[in-house]
């Protein structure tokens, strides 16, 4: 007769954590990987996240007054050719409609396309880059994609990787 309670007792306090960690999720509101959590959707997320790498990239280069009309100009473009290259996405599923032949060339296209939007980018850093003075670059080249501090998240750790340790 003992065991009963004894055995209740226990998977009360097994279910216990699974309540707890369900009430939290319905809490949030979350239902999935896009959905808009209180940070807001995923684009807003990108968007700030974005912001705030360009204000600190800024503070770090400790930029002149001279230097702050080509800084502006320079975020401007940036900015215009992301949003070009946004709205230049292909549609899925039109793309999964077409044979084979068509779809590659679509393909080709589309990596045309992102080559420009890198030249783009390019002409106008350079003419950016041309304005730091030495120590500005160096913080420039360590800050931004590639450099030392670039994207962490293209490193990899697994152990499988040769970014692991």
């Amino acid at each position: 007769m003992k065991s009963y309670p004894k055995a209740l007792l226990i998977g009360l306090a097994l279910l216990t954590p699974v309540a707890a960690i369900a009430e939290s999720a319905e809490i949030k509101g979350e239902s999935g990987a896009y959905s808009q959590g209180p940070a807001g959707s995923r684009a807003e997320r990108r968007q700030r996240f974005m912001e705030e790498r360009l204000a600190e990239l800024r503070n770090e280069l400790k930029l002149t007054q001279a230097q702050e009309a080509d800084w502006n100009t320079w975020t401007a473009k940036i900015k215009e050719i992301k949003e070009k290259k946004k709205q230049s996405r292909p549609d899925r599923e039109a793309l999964k409609n077409l044979p084979a032949p068509e779809r590659l060339e679509k393909m080709i296209e589309l990596h045309k396309a992102r080559t420009a939007y890198l030249e783009e980018a390019l002409a106008a850093t350079k003419t950016f880059y041309a304005t730091l003075t030495p120590e500005q670059r160096k913080v420039f080249d360590e800050k931004t994609p590639f450099g030392k501090h670039g994207h962490k998240k293209w490193k990899h750790g697994g152990p499988r990787h040769p970014g692991s340790k």
